[in-house]
């Protein structure tokens, strides 16, 4: 819809139309969820990677990375990188947000009304979680 209705625009337009319609759906809740394998981080960054080609009336010619490169944007792992190192700053040393969801009756457990904190494996695919801080992930 984007390519057929800004077509005839300039790029600086188009470019505008990215940053603000396509990269905030890409971002939404990055700090949370993280992908983790390669598959998903190749998925994300693919719709970066096809976006300049729309932007090619600029120089056809261009290479995709050098012309992403010369809009000068980061890629869409470093912008999650950030933004998780951010909310960790924010969560964890100055107590700004709290990330956790307050806990709720269970089904599961008779014995106890209300689930304790760290009960459930939340946090093995966390952005927070011990193994990605000492994979450097």
């Amino acid at each position: 819809m984007i390519k057929r209705t800004l077509g005839p625009c300039k790029p600086n337009v188009k470019e505008t139309a990215y940053n603000m319609l396509v990269r905030p759906k890409l971002e939404y809740a990055s700090p949370i969820w993280n992908p983790h394998t390669t598959t998903q981080i190749k998925h994300l960054e693919k719709v970066q990677t096809v976006q300049p080609d729309f932007l090619k009336t600029i120089e056809p010619q261009k290479a995709t990375t050098d012309l992403i490169a010369t809009l000068g944007w980061p890629t869409l792992e470093r912008r999650r990188i950030i933004k998780q190192a951010m909310t960790f700053y924010k969560k964890f040393l100055k107590n700004i947000i709290n990330i956790t969801p307050p806990p709720g009756p269970t089904k599961t457990i008779k014995k106890w009304p209300f689930m304790p904190p760290g009960a459930a494996s939340t946090l093995q695919c966390s952005p927070f979680s011990p193994v990605q801080f000492a994979s450097g992930t």
